[in-house]
């Protein structure tokens, strides 16, 4: 163990809260899309074209929802 660790005063507040419960949940998601391509364009020496495209496309998403309280437990995350 840590020798830092200093012992803290809770009010009756926070006790109470401590003794009820604490209760967190957290949904997070994530999404990536990356889409590449190339190209060129070339003008032969004896005649004929040839060509092409580049293209880059980047798509993200983040979603994150997080619920915290204390003072409570609901009911059916009880075992």
């Amino acid at each position: 163990m840590s020798d830092n660790i200093k012992p803290v005063e809770l009010s009756a507040e926070e006790l109470d809260n401590v003794a009820g419960g604490a209760f967190s949940f957290v949904i997070a998601d994530n999404y990536n899309a990356l889409d590449q391509q190339a190209g060129e364009t070339v003008v032969g020496p004896h005649g004929g074209i040839g060509s092409s495209t580049v293209q880059q496309t980047t798509v993200s998403h983040q979603s994150l929802q997080e619920i915290k309280a204390t003072g409570f437990f609901p009911s059916t995350l009880e075992s």
